[in-house]
Protein backbone atom coordinates (compact mmCIF):
# COMPACT_ATOMS: atom_id res chain seq x y z
CA UNK A 1 0.00 0.00 0.00
CA UNK A 2 2.78 2.40 0.94
CA UNK A 3 4.75 1.76 -2.24
CA UNK A 4 1.67 2.00 -4.45
CA UNK A 5 0.74 5.32 -2.86
CA UNK A 6 4.28 6.67 -3.22
CA UNK A 7 4.33 5.74 -6.91
CA UNK A 8 1.01 7.44 -7.62
CA UNK A 9 -1.38 4.53 -8.05
CA UNK A 10 -5.06 5.45 -7.72
CA UNK A 11 -5.99 2.22 -5.97
CA UNK A 12 -4.50 -0.92 -4.48
CA UNK A 13 -6.37 -4.18 -5.05
CA UNK A 14 -6.26 -7.48 -3.20
CA UNK A 15 -8.04 -10.83 -3.61
CA UNK A 16 -10.65 -11.91 -1.08
CA UNK A 17 -11.74 -15.53 -0.91
CA UNK A 18 -12.85 -18.36 1.33
CA UNK A 19 -10.90 -21.33 -0.10
CA UNK A 20 -13.66 -23.86 0.61
CA UNK A 21 -16.22 -21.58 -1.06
CA UNK A 22 -14.28 -21.18 -4.31
CA UNK A 23 -12.53 -24.53 -4.87
CA UNK A 24 -13.27 -28.21 -4.60
CA UNK A 25 -10.68 -30.16 -2.64
CA UNK A 26 -9.68 -31.97 -5.85
CA UNK A 27 -8.86 -28.78 -7.80
CA UNK A 28 -5.40 -29.11 -9.29
CA UNK A 29 -2.78 -26.37 -9.31
CA UNK A 30 -2.54 -24.06 -12.29
CA UNK A 31 0.65 -24.49 -14.29
CA UNK A 32 2.36 -21.42 -12.80
CA UNK A 33 1.41 -22.57 -9.27
CA UNK A 34 3.19 -25.91 -9.59
CA UNK A 35 6.50 -24.39 -8.48
CA UNK A 36 5.10 -24.34 -4.95
CA UNK A 37 5.10 -27.32 -2.59
CA UNK A 38 1.33 -27.69 -2.44
CA UNK A 39 -0.57 -30.65 -3.88
CA UNK A 40 -3.84 -28.88 -4.67
CA UNK A 41 -5.17 -25.36 -5.12
CA UNK A 42 -7.30 -25.31 -1.99
CA UNK A 43 -4.34 -25.97 0.29
CA UNK A 44 -2.32 -23.30 -1.52
CA UNK A 45 -5.09 -20.74 -1.08
CA UNK A 46 -5.51 -21.58 2.60
CA UNK A 47 -1.82 -20.90 3.14
CA UNK A 48 -1.77 -17.47 1.47
CA UNK A 49 -5.21 -16.03 2.21
CA UNK A 50 -5.89 -12.97 4.36
CA UNK A 51 -8.65 -13.16 6.95
CA UNK A 52 -11.64 -10.83 6.90
CA UNK A 53 -10.20 -9.13 10.00
CA UNK A 54 -6.96 -8.48 8.15
CA UNK A 55 -8.91 -6.95 5.26
CA UNK A 56 -10.70 -4.67 7.74
CA UNK A 57 -7.29 -3.39 8.83
CA UNK A 58 -6.04 -3.04 5.25
CA UNK A 59 -9.13 -1.07 4.29
CA UNK A 60 -8.66 1.31 7.25
CA UNK A 61 -4.99 1.72 6.42
CA UNK A 62 -5.84 2.59 2.80
CA UNK A 63 -8.21 5.28 4.03
CA UNK A 64 -5.45 6.62 6.26
CA UNK A 65 -3.05 6.71 3.30
CA UNK A 66 -5.75 8.18 1.03
CA UNK A 67 -5.58 5.46 -1.62
CA UNK A 68 -8.61 3.48 -2.79
CA UNK A 69 -8.99 -0.02 -1.36
CA UNK A 70 -10.35 -2.63 -3.78
CA UNK A 71 -10.44 -6.40 -3.76
CA UNK A 72 -11.60 -9.15 -6.08
CA UNK A 73 -14.21 -11.46 -4.48
CA UNK A 74 -14.12 -15.11 -5.53
CA UNK A 75 -17.25 -16.26 -3.71
CA UNK A 76 -20.55 -14.98 -2.31
CA UNK A 77 -19.31 -14.66 1.30
CA UNK A 78 -16.36 -12.56 0.16
CA UNK A 79 -18.54 -10.38 -2.07
CA UNK A 80 -20.94 -9.69 0.80
CA UNK A 81 -18.04 -8.91 3.11
CA UNK A 82 -16.49 -6.44 0.65
CA UNK A 83 -19.84 -4.75 0.20
CA UNK A 84 -19.99 -4.46 3.99
CA UNK A 85 -16.63 -2.66 3.79
CA UNK A 86 -18.32 -0.31 1.32
CA UNK A 87 -15.82 -0.75 -1.49
CA UNK A 88 -16.53 1.68 -4.33
CA UNK A 89 -16.33 -0.93 -7.09
CA UNK A 90 -16.09 -4.67 -7.66
CA UNK A 91 -13.32 -6.22 -9.75
CA UNK A 92 -14.19 -9.61 -11.26
CA UNK A 93 -11.43 -12.06 -12.09
CA UNK A 94 -11.14 -13.71 -15.50
CA UNK A 95 -11.95 -17.04 -13.86
CA UNK A 96 -15.36 -15.72 -12.86
CA UNK A 97 -16.27 -13.99 -16.12
CA UNK A 98 -19.01 -16.57 -16.71
CA UNK A 99 -19.93 -16.98 -13.04
CA UNK A 100 -23.39 -15.46 -13.33
CA UNK A 101 -24.20 -16.92 -9.91
CA UNK A 102 -21.62 -14.62 -8.31
CA UNK A 103 -22.31 -11.74 -10.70
CA UNK A 104 -26.04 -11.82 -9.90
CA UNK A 105 -25.21 -11.10 -6.25
CA UNK A 106 -22.72 -8.37 -7.09
CA UNK A 107 -25.27 -6.68 -9.38
CA UNK A 108 -27.53 -6.26 -6.34
CA UNK A 109 -24.94 -3.97 -4.74
CA UNK A 110 -25.49 -1.42 -7.54
CA UNK A 111 -21.84 -0.46 -7.69
CA UNK A 112 -19.45 -0.16 -10.66
CA UNK A 113 -18.06 -3.45 -11.93
CA UNK A 114 -14.70 -4.09 -13.62
CA UNK A 115 -14.40 -7.39 -15.48
CA UNK A 116 -11.25 -9.11 -16.73
CA UNK A 117 -11.46 -11.17 -19.90
CA UNK A 118 -8.56 -13.63 -19.70
CA UNK A 119 -9.16 -17.22 -20.90
CA UNK A 120 -12.29 -15.99 -22.70
CA UNK A 121 -13.74 -16.32 -26.17
CA UNK A 122 -15.39 -13.15 -27.45
CA UNK A 123 -18.83 -14.74 -27.30
CA UNK A 124 -18.30 -15.22 -23.56
CA UNK A 125 -17.43 -11.54 -23.13
CA UNK A 126 -20.56 -10.68 -25.08
CA UNK A 127 -22.71 -12.95 -22.91
CA UNK A 128 -21.36 -11.46 -19.68
CA UNK A 129 -21.80 -7.86 -20.81
CA UNK A 130 -25.35 -8.70 -21.89
CA UNK A 131 -26.08 -10.41 -18.55
CA UNK A 132 -24.76 -7.49 -16.51
CA UNK A 133 -26.65 -4.97 -18.67
CA UNK A 134 -25.10 -2.06 -16.81
CA UNK A 135 -25.14 1.67 -17.68
CA UNK A 136 -22.05 3.04 -19.43
CA UNK A 137 -20.77 4.58 -16.19
CA UNK A 138 -21.08 1.33 -14.24
CA UNK A 139 -18.91 -1.11 -16.18
CA UNK A 140 -15.32 -1.32 -17.40
CA UNK A 141 -13.86 -4.16 -19.47
CA UNK A 142 -10.22 -5.14 -19.10
CA UNK A 143 -8.36 -6.96 -21.86
CA UNK A 144 -6.38 -9.74 -20.21
CA UNK A 145 -4.22 -12.76 -21.01
CA UNK A 146 -4.10 -15.23 -18.12
CA UNK A 147 -0.49 -16.36 -18.53
CA UNK A 148 1.90 -15.68 -15.64
CA UNK A 149 3.95 -14.10 -17.05
CA UNK A 150 2.49 -13.25 -20.46
CA UNK A 151 4.84 -12.96 -23.43
CA UNK A 152 4.62 -9.65 -25.30
CA UNK A 153 3.88 -11.59 -28.48
CA UNK A 154 0.89 -13.20 -26.74
CA UNK A 155 -0.81 -9.99 -25.59
CA UNK A 156 -3.24 -9.90 -28.56
CA UNK A 157 -4.01 -6.22 -28.26
CA UNK A 158 -5.98 -6.52 -31.47
CA UNK A 159 -8.91 -7.69 -29.31
CA UNK A 160 -9.18 -4.25 -27.76
CA UNK A 161 -11.02 -3.25 -30.93
CA UNK A 162 -13.68 -5.86 -30.20
CA UNK A 163 -13.98 -4.77 -26.57
CA UNK A 164 -14.32 -1.11 -27.59
CA UNK A 165 -17.46 -1.93 -29.57
CA UNK A 166 -19.46 -2.40 -26.35
CA UNK A 167 -19.06 1.31 -25.62
CA UNK A 168 -17.74 0.90 -22.08
CA UNK A 169 -14.47 2.16 -20.63
CA UNK A 170 -11.66 -0.25 -21.47
CA UNK A 171 -8.47 -1.23 -19.71
CA UNK A 172 -5.74 -3.83 -19.45
CA UNK A 173 -4.94 -6.37 -16.75
CA UNK A 174 -1.21 -6.71 -17.32
CA UNK A 175 0.59 -9.96 -16.52
CA UNK A 176 3.67 -9.25 -18.65
CA UNK A 177 7.11 -8.40 -17.30
CA UNK A 178 7.99 -4.70 -17.41
CA UNK A 179 6.09 -1.67 -18.63
CA UNK A 180 5.97 -2.02 -22.43
CA UNK A 181 2.61 -3.79 -22.63
CA UNK A 182 0.81 -1.32 -20.36
CA UNK A 183 2.24 1.55 -22.39
CA UNK A 184 0.91 -0.03 -25.57
CA UNK A 185 -2.49 -0.52 -23.95
CA UNK A 186 -2.66 3.14 -22.91
CA UNK A 187 -1.73 4.21 -26.44
CA UNK A 188 -4.62 2.07 -27.72
CA UNK A 189 -7.16 3.70 -25.42
CA UNK A 190 -6.93 1.83 -22.10
CA UNK A 191 -8.03 4.00 -19.18
CA UNK A 192 -7.52 1.42 -16.42
CA UNK A 193 -4.27 -0.47 -15.88
CA UNK A 194 -4.05 -3.32 -13.41
CA UNK A 195 -0.53 -4.49 -12.53
CA UNK A 196 0.62 -7.12 -10.05
CA UNK A 197 3.28 -5.68 -7.73
CA UNK A 198 5.61 -7.30 -5.23
CA UNK A 199 8.20 -6.42 -2.60
CA UNK A 200 10.51 -8.97 -4.27
CA UNK A 201 10.35 -11.44 -7.16
CA UNK A 202 11.97 -14.18 -5.05
CA UNK A 203 9.35 -14.14 -2.29
CA UNK A 204 7.40 -17.30 -1.48
CA UNK A 205 4.18 -17.73 -3.43
CA UNK A 206 3.19 -18.32 -7.07
CA UNK A 207 2.49 -14.75 -8.21
CA UNK A 208 5.69 -12.92 -7.24
CA UNK A 209 7.76 -14.07 -10.23
CA UNK A 210 5.33 -12.42 -12.68
CA UNK A 211 4.89 -9.22 -10.63
CA UNK A 212 6.61 -5.84 -10.86
CA UNK A 213 9.06 -5.06 -8.03
CA UNK A 214 8.10 -1.96 -6.07
CA UNK A 215 11.41 -0.26 -6.88
CA UNK A 216 10.20 0.04 -10.49
CA UNK A 217 6.77 1.47 -9.75
CA UNK A 218 7.69 5.15 -9.98
CA UNK A 219 9.08 4.75 -13.49
CA UNK A 220 6.11 2.57 -14.44
CA UNK A 221 3.60 5.25 -13.46
CA UNK A 222 5.64 8.06 -15.02
CA UNK A 223 5.85 6.16 -18.29
CA UNK A 224 2.09 5.59 -18.41
CA UNK A 225 1.36 9.25 -17.66
CA UNK A 226 3.86 10.35 -20.33
CA UNK A 227 2.26 8.04 -22.91
CA UNK A 228 -1.22 9.23 -21.97
CA UNK A 229 -0.13 12.87 -22.27
CA UNK A 230 1.46 12.15 -25.64
CA UNK A 231 -1.70 10.69 -27.16
CA UNK A 232 -4.11 13.23 -25.67
CA UNK A 233 -2.26 16.53 -26.20
CA UNK A 234 -2.19 18.80 -29.23
CA UNK A 235 1.14 18.71 -31.09
CA UNK A 236 3.52 21.52 -30.27
CA UNK A 237 7.26 22.05 -30.43
CA UNK A 238 9.21 20.95 -27.38
CA UNK A 239 11.73 23.37 -25.89
CA UNK A 240 14.62 21.36 -27.32
CA UNK A 241 12.91 21.11 -30.72
CA UNK A 242 12.57 24.89 -30.83
CA UNK A 243 16.29 25.26 -30.13
CA UNK A 244 17.23 22.56 -32.65
CA UNK A 245 14.94 24.09 -35.27
CA UNK A 246 17.03 27.25 -35.30
CA UNK A 247 20.16 25.34 -36.32
CA UNK A 248 18.70 22.40 -38.26
CA UNK A 249 16.40 24.35 -40.60
CA UNK A 250 17.97 26.25 -43.51
CA UNK A 251 17.77 29.74 -44.86
CA UNK A 252 18.52 31.11 -48.37
CA UNK A 253 22.08 32.34 -48.93
CA UNK A 254 24.03 33.54 -51.97
CA UNK A 255 25.99 30.67 -53.49
CA UNK A 256 28.63 32.98 -54.99
CA UNK A 257 29.71 36.61 -55.20
CA UNK A 258 27.00 38.59 -57.00
CA UNK A 259 27.58 41.82 -58.97
CA UNK A 260 25.28 44.80 -58.74
CA UNK A 261 22.46 44.57 -61.29
CA UNK A 262 22.77 40.80 -61.71
CA UNK A 263 19.64 38.76 -62.40
CA UNK A 264 19.23 35.97 -59.87
CA UNK A 265 19.19 32.39 -61.19
CA UNK A 266 18.76 29.03 -59.48
CA UNK A 267 22.53 28.47 -59.25
CA UNK A 268 23.03 31.81 -57.48
CA UNK A 269 21.19 30.52 -54.40
CA UNK A 270 22.00 27.87 -51.78
CA UNK A 271 20.04 26.72 -48.71
CA UNK A 272 22.35 26.65 -45.67
CA UNK A 273 22.05 26.14 -41.96
CA UNK A 274 21.23 27.95 -39.75
CA UNK A 275 17.81 29.28 -40.66
CA UNK A 276 17.69 31.83 -37.82
CA UNK A 277 15.37 34.54 -39.14
CA UNK A 278 16.54 34.17 -42.71
CA UNK A 279 14.24 33.56 -45.67
CA UNK A 280 13.05 29.94 -45.97
CA UNK A 281 14.12 27.93 -49.05
CA UNK A 282 10.42 27.29 -49.76
CA UNK A 283 10.28 30.86 -51.13
CA UNK A 284 13.24 30.52 -53.51
CA UNK A 285 11.10 30.90 -56.68
CA UNK A 286 10.09 34.42 -55.63
CA UNK A 287 13.68 35.59 -56.15
CA UNK A 288 14.44 33.99 -59.48
CA UNK A 289 14.66 36.68 -62.17
CA UNK A 290 14.97 39.50 -59.62
CA UNK A 291 17.68 42.18 -60.04
CA UNK A 292 20.24 42.80 -57.29
CA UNK A 293 20.58 46.38 -55.97
CA UNK A 294 24.18 46.06 -54.75
CA UNK A 295 27.16 43.71 -54.57
CA UNK A 296 26.57 40.59 -52.47
CA UNK A 297 29.25 38.33 -51.10
CA UNK A 298 29.14 34.55 -51.17
CA UNK A 299 27.41 32.88 -48.19
CA UNK A 300 25.59 36.02 -47.03
CA UNK A 301 21.85 35.58 -46.37
CA UNK A 302 19.23 36.93 -48.74
CA UNK A 303 17.18 39.93 -47.60
CA UNK A 304 13.99 41.27 -49.11
CA UNK A 305 15.62 44.69 -49.42
CA UNK A 306 18.39 43.27 -51.70
CA UNK A 307 16.16 43.47 -54.77
CA UNK A 308 14.48 46.04 -56.96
Amino acid sequence: IDKAKEAGFDAVKFQTFVPEEMTHKSTKLAEYQKKTNFKNMQDLLKNYKFTFDQFEKLNKYCKKKKIEFLSTPFDIKSANFLNHLNVKAFKISSGDLDNFYLLSQIKKFKKPVIISTGMSFNIEIYDTVKFLNLPKSQLAILHCISDYPTKLSDTYFSNLEYIKKFGYEIGFSDHTIGEISSSIAVSLGAKIIEKHITLGNQLEGPDHAASMPVNKLNMFIKTLHDVNYSISSKRKLTKDEDITRKVARKGLYYAENIKKGSIITFKNLVPLRPANKNISPKFYKKFLGKKIKSIKKKNTPLKMKDFY
